[in-house]
């Protein structure tokens, strides 16, 4: 016994060699056998941490010595579940729990202990059922603390570890009623007056992951007041500054609130100042002011993301979700700035990113959306139809994948545009329907680009419903919540695309409100960029219709004020110089009574120039409309001249409006109309 306690006191392990042989043990007594056991234990825990496996041989005679002590079986479990890094220590300190609970059923510590241990295993092996074994060991530690009395703080840790047990279980498992119970868990440890960090941090988590699942921010507020918590006594964590990021920029992607983003990003500085070398930091971060930009259409924001993910890259090289990610950003810039540098950039890194991950949806709408881009840069078809090829791979690989089929649809769209196809626009706003059945349209941008197909498909079409559908859709995109919680965020485009719509409708119904509207809209964008490419010379059209529908010299003279902005800019701009001709006409025609002659003869005379100067920059559609102009002035050999050549260019209309149409009214009297009209009958 005295050499036995000398042993322990001087932890001079190496001299229990002399007792490792049973025959050594016959003539000790109990206390004798249960020091040595002890020895050995210590032993054992000393080979463990030196990683010398045989620490297992220790713990064996440990057991033989004393089979049948609580204590025995006890340590060796807290030795071996010390090292959580290592699943075989783990499973050997499971089963020596089991034992330890055989000899003493109330050992609170054991089931306990053992419960916590079958959580690491279980997220080892990431299989449920050890988790479910975790369950009832909580279950027997709660029994064991409630026979001993009213629980205290101290008791606190079994719900705190209990409470991580069914959180892990729910993730697995994807229950809302999991996570219900983990929080009720976490509840009780908070009543006793828990105040451990990592608890407030799993407790916020919990609440994060179900805020998220069943679309509860309120609980991500909760799960946010918690992290703060945990950072009050521990400010130098890295994992709870980060999770508060993540957590304020998931309520910033629910509710696009900037302040959120602001939080968020103040507190991925605070992480990144912890500890710089975490590659999902710097990802997380990326992702944050890519989808920030997005949200905002704020370019600065997304060439900000690139830093974030070049360190995101260097920490963790050959990631595909950052180089997906990484390549997005680019291609977004590359698309907006046109600079083929970028879009090149971008393809390389998906490209790279598909060779390693090739079973990711995202990634090949990533390649299709880089693919579409290419297209836009260089016109050419092949870009589209290899974008249509990745994105309807992709969807082999998730049917309800939303950002492939609107990925998809934006390329049927662009080829459909090119070649006014319509069985391609058609494919195309089914396409953007489907994004909506898979649940998908919560950004503005998807709203315009639906409503942009349905009005070129209109406007081939000849057809009214189609206009009044891309209407509807423009609305859904001013009227989004992004948009309307900030009206500076508008963006002009498409403002413009839907007083278009209006103006296009108003052809179809000659309703002047639609026209009203037209010019409103289109007033609008004038007044917030008085450059835009386009709107002023939709804004001059729609007021000419106005003033055609009210028969208002005043419009007319507003339109021909417009037009002649549009040519001081840019004077041979074919199309306006045509409408400008136009306008004067059907100005000409208003005040051609006999007290306005003057004005109605310099009018057709400011028309006549107008239109030769169309025609002369090769505009074939004006050699009519000088037909009609020459006719109305009765110069009927020019109008001729005028019809034969709108006919040799194929801009004729039918003889069906030839023959209704007003302004020919006395052309048509002569006999070289008639018989140019007989020619063209029998042909």
């Amino acid at each position: 016994m005295k050499l036995l306690q000398k042993i322990g006191k001087e932890h001079a392990y190496d001299q229990l060699d002399l007792f490792k042989d049973s025959s050594a043990w016959s003539l000790m007594d109990h206390d004798e056998k249960t020091l040595l056991a002890i020895l050995f234990i210590g032993r054992g825990k000393n080979q463990l941490e030196a990683r010398d496996p045989h620490f297992i041989d220790s713990f064996d005679i440990a057991s033989q010595l004393a089979p049948e002590l609580y204590d025995i079986h006890y340590l060796q479990g807290k030795a071996c579940a010390e090292h959580l890094d290592n699943v075989h220590c783990l499973t050997l300190a499971s089963q020596a729990y089991s034992k330890a609970v055989a000899c003493k059923p109330d050992g609170f510590e054991s089931w306990f202990n053992w419960g916590d241990v079958l959580i690491f295993i279980g997220l080892f092996y990431q299989e449920v059922s050890y988790l479910a074994e975790a369950d009832h060991k909580f279950q027997m530690a709660e029994a064991i603390l409630r026979q001993r009395g009213p629980l205290t703080s101290d008791d606190a840790i079994v719900y705190w570890r209990w409470g991580l047990c069914w959180s892990l279980m729910a993730r697995q498992a994807g229950e809302p009623q999991d996570l219900r119970i983990a929080i009720d868990k976490y509840k009780q440890a908070e009543s006793l007056g828990f105040q451990d960090p990592d608890f407030w941090h799993d407790y916020g988590s919990t609440l994060l992951e179900l805020g998220m699942l069943i679309q509860r921010p309120e609980l991500l507020v909760d799960a946010s007041d918690l992290y703060h918590k945990a950072l009050e006594r521990s400010p130098d964590s890295f994992e709870y500054w980060f999770s508060l990021a993540c957590c304020y920029q998931y309520l910033y992607e629910i509710n696009l609130d900037e302040s959120y983003f602001e939080r968020s990003h103040a507190a991925f500085d605070k992480a990144s100042k912890v500890e710089s070398n975490e590659s999902r930091l710097w990802l997380k971060w990326g992702q944050l002011l890519i989808g920030g930009g997005k949200a905002t259409r704020n370019l600065e924001k997304i060439k900000a993301s690139l830093a974030k993910f070049e360190k995101a890259n260097a920490c963790e090289s050959n990631n595909p979700l950052i180089l997906s990610r990484w390549g997005e950003a680019e291609m977004i810039i590359g698309t907006n700035l046109d600079r083929l540098d970028h879009i090149r950039s971008a393809e390389s890194k998906i490209v790279k990113s598909l060779e390693i991950f090739p079973e990711s949806p995202d990634i090949w709408f990533f390649y299709g959306a880089c693919l579409n881009a290419l297209g836009h840069y260089f016109h050419e078809d092949e870009y589209y139809n290899q974008a249509i090829e990745k994105f309807q791979y992709g969807l082999s690989l998730d049917r309800h994948h939303p950002l492939l089929w609107y990925g998809l649809g934006m390329a049927h769209y662009s080829l459909g545009d090119r070649w006014e196809d319509i069985p391609l626009l058609e494919k195309a706003v089914r396409d953007f329907a489907h994004v909506i059945e898979c649940g998908g349209g919560s950004f503005a941008q998807f709203w315009n680009d639906w409503g942009v197909a349905y009005m070129k498909l209109g406007e081939v079409t000849d057809t009214k419903e189609y206009v009044q559908m891309a209407i509807e859709k423009f609305e859904r995109a001013l009227k989004h919540p992004t948009i309307e919680k900030d009206k500076g965020n508008v963006d002009l485009e498409w403002v413009y695309n839907y007083g278009c719509a209006f103006d296009f409708l108003g052809e179809f119904t000659g309703d002047e409100s639609c026209y009203e509207r037209a010019v409103f809209l289109l007033s609008q964008v004038i007044q917030a960029d008085p450059k835009h490419a386009h709107a002023g010379y939709n804004l001059a059209l729609a007021l000419s219709h106005l003033a055609e529908a009210m028969s208002d010299v005043t419009l007319y003279e507003k339109a021909i004020e417009q037009y002649l902005i549009i040519l001081g800019r840019d004077n041979e701009d074919e199309l306006a110089c045509y409408d400008l001709g136009m306008t004067y006409i059907h100005l000409a025609n208003l005040v051609q009574d006999k007290h306005h002659l003057g004005k109605n003869q310099a009018l057709l005379h400011l028309a006549e120039h107008r239109l030769l100067q169309s025609a002369a920059l090769g505009n074939p559609h004006a050699h009519y409309a000088i037909a009609c102009l020459f006719s109305l002035a009765g110069n009927f050999d020019a109008a001729m001249h005028y019809i034969e050549r709108a006919q040799h260019q194929g801009t004729l209309p039918s003889i069906d409006e030839m023959m209704r149409e007003e302004w020919l009214s006395a052309l048509r009297q002569t006999p070289a109309f008639r018989q140019f009209i007989t020619h063209l009958s029998s042909q």
